[in-house]
């Protein structure tokens, strides 16, 4: 999810990649913890949860 987000911002298609995750019936996030969150992921993952919110 992250790893689409970051190619979707590269060519503008972030805002419908986003509304695509925060829209699903059942977002499973697994692994969060497993790795660090660089450059803009953390970003993109607090905006999935405030939209689903």
């Amino acid at each position: 999810m992250l790893t689409q987000l970051r190619a979707a911002r590269a060519d503008n298609t972030r805002e419908r990649k986003l509304q695509r995750f925060a829209n699903a019936d059942l977002p499973v996030i697994d692994d969060l913890g497993l790795r660090l969150l660089v450059g803009d992921e953390p970003i993109d993952l607090y905006e999935i949860i405030r939209q689903r919110y």
